[in-house]
């Protein structure tokens, strides 16, 4: 009976497992069980709709975050996760990528490592559309990268810390599809020293540090002190009875707190509070038309603004009150006032990389990480100057990554003489249609610009000349096919937008003679020359392009999960797809299960790991031959050898980069052990 029940008479048949679109079972008669990787480059013959189905899943059980390989995608899950406090910063501190599920703390933490180990600047982008999450993932990077720092820059590390809130406050509004839509580029350069040492429209409302400083102030009882009781239209403060009021005043004091950790004084935290009075103040002034000139109906509100400012109150009314209108006026003092609110950002800016470079001159600067968030794409329903130039920066963020994620990595192949190793036949159709559309937006760009300066403007002549499946003109209508979706901007608005009506020298003039320090240094901010917004266009362009271009940067596609903005609309498919095409992401997810996502020469191959496979003595011909006996010899696999080049899988880079910094661990480890046995030999010498 033992023999039987130990040695059955049917041996048992051996476990067969089926894989199948994500899913597995264990036999014929199992059911299928979903499986959930973190990469979706590990699995192959993907269909958009697998890949969606999967995202789903994921997003279902709050796992936001994906990678493509090394890139990595995030889905705004339009809710507060528990996936950011000090726990889980150590748990992705000095770790591969595969040690954890992915994280934007992983891509800080690599972009980090990359740095110190390759001894090059590392940029990391992110991208996507309005209200996918983009500001909220490069908040939690600089997080992430303030945490890695050596513990000796803490202070420092707590300035960087606060840079994005405060960034935000000055540069973010609320629109009706994102609460926190960001109105500037933001390009944040964390700079560390050769160990890691850090140093240095309609439904809109405006800007959240107005909300937040008049909230805060009725909170603290003190909007009679800088004349803010006398409010009644709230002009400059559209939809405010629809924010909560305990939320605006915990980023009054969170703001507050962010100016004093980063050492603004309590003098200048006063003044700026004082100025940003004076710019809600002004908005309330109302004019009529008097005989041939237009009077203000409230001056009492315009020398209670002056007072904040610390100008001479005529001065101020003959600028803001000047024109043959009541529209000009409004118009002059809109312009004004922008341009003070600008000013006041420029010089906080200033100030703040003033702060920070100061340990870089005690420190030195060595190396960086640049986190570069650009402002959503989107459509209003008037489309103003502001949104083309969001758009166009997009439309060439675009261009740039699939440049640099399809057809430069296939004219590497054709120019080493390695095999394709996959098939992508869309890629001449779709180069020449991003080339087509970013040379026929420099075309629309300058146009804009010479209609300003020349006062002439044949929008037909020119713009029907260009590829019309990029720009198409109707009347005094332009209608953009950006990379997203197409977008209708009327062109007189545009226009319009690109002219100031400002007259700076009157506006310096204003501020002659103050003594405090920061309204004074506010009029010396001005350019050399008046710039209009075409021309900052081109110049932030040009500056983000720069950057960029210094290394193969680290990415974060951003998703929204669903176009509607109602909360309990939580995921809709056909979205989440329609933003696959638009990104290749399906085109990404080939390219790197297939391709070589790292292309290395063969002198800086070798330079770097011949260690592992060489001995330390032993001299090293940076050849071909050597590069291949080197990824042999340690039993690599996912990699090619080209004419010059070492072709290499992004998880074959990965593994050679920490089997490098073990080695180089174990050395210091030796070195310091050594030192060590040293230093107690000649003390136990000299005290015999």
């Amino acid at each position: 009976m033992v023999a039987e029940n130990l040695y059955p008479l049917e041996p048992s048949k051996p476990l067969t497992v089926t894989v199948k679109n994500w899913n597995f079972k264990n036999d014929n008669e199992s059911p299928y069980i979903k499986m959930l990787p973190d990469d979706l480059a590990a699995s192959e013959n993907q269909s958009e709709e697998s890949v969606v189905d999967f995202l789903y899943h994921r997003y279902s059980q709050d796992d936001i975050y994906t990678y493509i390989g090394d890139i990595l995608l995030a889905i705004n899950p339009r809710k507060k996760l528990p996936l950011y406090d000090s726990k889980i910063q150590i748990q992705y501190w000095e770790k591969a990528r595969s040690d954890n599920p992915p994280h934007v703390f992983a891509i800080a933490d690599r972009a980090y490592q990359q740095m110190l180990h390759h001894k090059r600047s590392q940029v990391i982008i992110t991208f996507g559309k309005c209200s996918s999450g983009k500001s909220f993932s490069t908040t939690q990077m600089i997080n992430q990268l303030a945490f890695l720092s050596p513990s000796g820059s803490v202070a420092m590390a707590e300035k960087i810390q606060q840079l994005c809130p405060l960034l935000d406050a000055f540069g973010s509004a609320r629109t009706s599809y994102n609460q926190n839509a960001s109105r500037l580029l933001k390009t944040v350069a964390v700079t560390f020293t050769k160990t890691g040492k850090i140093t240095g429209g309609k439904n809109e409302s405006n800007f959240h540090i107005l909300y937040y400083v008049f909230e805060g102030l009725k909170n603290e009882k003190r909007l009679a002190e800088f004349g803010l009781d006398k409010l009644s239209a709230m002009r400059y403060l559209p939809l405010k009875s629809s924010k909560n009021s305990a939320d605006l005043i915990a980023g009054y004091k969170n703001i507050y707190q962010s100016f004093r950790v980063l050492s603004f004084t309590e003098e200048e935290i006063l003044v700026i509070i004082r100025i940003l009075s004076a710019i809600l103040l002004l908005g309330d002034v109302t004019y009529t038309l008097k005989g041939s000139a237009a009077t203000a109906n409230n001056p009492y509100l315009i020398s209670t603004a002056a007072k904040n400012l610390s100008v001479d109150n005529d001065q101020l009314c003959s600028v803001i009150c000047k024109g043959p209108t009541v529209e000009d006026v409004l118009a002059k003092r809109d312009a004004w006032v922008q341009f003070l609110y600008l000013r006041v950002f420029d010089w906080i800016v200033t100030s703040i990389n003033k702060q920070l470079s100061f340990s870089r001159l005690v420190l030195g600067n060595s190396f960086s990480v640049t986190v570069i968030d650009p402002p959503g794409f989107g459509i209003n329903e008037q489309n103003q100057l502001f949104r083309l130039n969001t758009n166009i920066i997009n439309d060439f963020l675009q261009n740039y990554i699939q440049q640099l994620l399809f057809f430069k990595e296939l004219e590497e192949y054709k120019e080493e003489g390695v095999d394709i190793p996959f098939k992508y036949e869309e890629t001449p159709q779709q180069k020449q249609f991003l080339n087509n559309l970013v040379d026929s937006e420099r075309i629309l760009l300058n146009e804009l610009q010479n209609s300003g300066v020349k006062g002439t403007f044949n929008w037909l002549k020119k713009m029907k000349s260009l590829p019309s499946e990029c720009i198409e003109v109707e009347n005094d209508k332009v209608t953009v096919h950006h990379t997203f979706e197409k977008v209708t901007y009327n062109i007189p608005d545009l226009t319009a937008d690109n002219i100031s009506s400002l007259d700076e020298a009157e506006f310096v003039e204003t501020f002659k003679g103050t003594v405090d320090v920061v309204t004074s240094a506010i009029a010396n901010l001005l350019p050399e020359e008046n710039k209009t917004l075409v021309d900052l266009m081109h110049i932030l362009l040009s500056k983000t392009l720069e950057i960029m271009t210094d290394d193969f940067p680290h990415l974060v596609v951003c998703l929204q999960p669903a176009q509607s903005p109602r909360e309990d609309v939580r995921f809709e498919p056909q979205y989440i797809m329609q933003q696959l095409r638009t990104f290749n992401l399906m085109e990404t997810i080939m390219i790197r299960q297939q391709g070589f996502a790292r292309r290395l020469s063969f002198s800086e191959f070798l330079n770097r790991y011949k260690y592992l496979a060489f001995d330390f003595d032993e001299e090293v011909e940076l050849t071909k031959e050597n590069c291949q006996l080197l990824l042999i010899r340690l039993k690599m696999d996912g990699w090619k050898i080209g004419i010059s080049k070492v072709f290499l899988k992004y998880y074959t880079e990965e593994y050679l980069s920490r089997l490098y910094e073990t080695h180089i661990k174990k050395i210091i480890k030796i070195q310091a052990m050594a030192r060590r046995f040293i230093v107690k030999a000649r003390h136990g010498k000299s005290a015999a």
